[in-house]
């Protein structure tokens, strides 16, 4: 390959990140109004403006496109630095991107399509009960209640309705419903947050002291989560202890989400002359998540974590559960046989 000039360099260097990620398939979602973060690895934070970027779970980071390529995507490549280093001028290049200033893109107040709803909800409530292990009478009520529907291409989406007035819809995550690593890396299936979903917001509902969901009682507890998929994997394996509860999606991990929910909680409740009772993360049980616990109980002492208590997330523990219940039913099933 021919030797580069500092020239050349620095403006391979100055390429942004965000557009040599789109270029290149690597999936991430916008994490705040100056953030993005991985998908396969979401302990990666991006900071276009400052094309800055950093893998906290590896605690190593740096600016410009030439580290980024060198250091996270050929990270796992058994090659020297120095191969790295070309390997990666070799492909900024061919993605022909030229350096410019990022510019983050005008926001606008979120707008849901009722146009992209389908009337059916065959592959969504398939994924989520078959692939997530998650109730169907859950998904049933969840999706009468419009909180759970499916779009014209069978992906689910999750939509963020405002606890003091759920018909205002405040945002919504589309999770895909067909896996295909090829395209979706590690993950799997299609996963990102609507375009101008309003910030500090993510995908809730309430449990009351009846267990019922969204009644119109304000809970007097509330459980965060980095997904939808946790919150109500959570749910699914505490009905008869989940009560008078809000269960809210954090849609990655974000302090500010946190703190806009505790606060409107606790605005709620003072309105009924009532007080907050607990706060607890149920987040993902490793590097990022303990970070993120860590963080959070540093400021506010009196947050719980409700640590999965298999595997990495609540949905994982739903799902050894479900698995532990089908072989002692099969036991129970061959004992009676005999």
């Amino acid at each position: 390959m021919e030797r580069l000039s500092e020239e050349e360099l620095a403006a391979l260097n100055d390429v942004n990140i965000i557009d040599y990620a789109r270029a290149s398939g690597i999936d991430l979602k916008q994490d705040s109004a100056t953030t993005f973060r991985g998908v396969d690895h979401d302990s990666l934070v991006i900071t276009p403006s400052k094309n800055a970027w950093f893998w906290n779970s590896r605690d190593t980071g740096g600016k410009g496109c030439l580290s980024f390529v060198t250091k996270y995507q050929l990270d796992s490549e058994n090659i020297s630095d120095k191969v790295k280093f070309g390997k990666a001028i070799e492909l900024i290049s061919k993605t022909k991107l030229l350096p410019k200033e990022y510019r983050a893109p005008e926001k606008k107040p979120f707008e849901f399509d009722k146009k992209q709803v389908s009337p059916n909800f065959s592959k969504a409530l398939n994924y989520l009960t078959k692939t997530r292990g998650l109730n169907p009478n859950i998904m049933q009520e969840l999706h009468r209640q419009g909180l759970i529907c499916e779009n014209r291409f069978g992906d689910a989406l999750f939509l963020w309705k405002n606890p003091e007035n759920r018909r205002q819809i405040e945002g919504l995550t589309k999770q895909g419903t067909t896996i295909n690593h090829a395209k979706f890396g590690k993950r799997g299936t299609l996963k990102l947050i609507e375009k101008n979903s309003t910030p500090q917001r993510g995908f809730n509902f309430d449990v009351d002291s009846q267990g019922r969901i969204n009644s119109g009682e304000i809970p007097e507890n509330i459980v965060f989560f980095e997904s939808t998929i946790d919150a109500l994997s959570f749910y699914n394996t505490h009905l008869n202890g989940a009560k008078s509860v809000r269960l809210v999606s954090l849609e990655g991990l974000k302090e500010k989400t946190f703190e806009h929910y505790v606060i409107q909680l606790s605005n709620q409740l003072s309105k009924q002359g009532k007080k907050l009772n607990s706060v607890s993360l149920g987040v993902d049980n490793d590097e990022a998540g303990q970070k993120f616990v860590k963080d959070i109980t540093k400021r506010f002492s009196k947050v719980h974590y409700l640590k999965p208590t298999f595997g990495k997330d609540w949905n994982d523990t739903l799902k050894h559960q479900r698995l532990v219940a089908k072989k002692k039913m099969l036991a129970r099933q061959q004992s009676l046989s005999r």
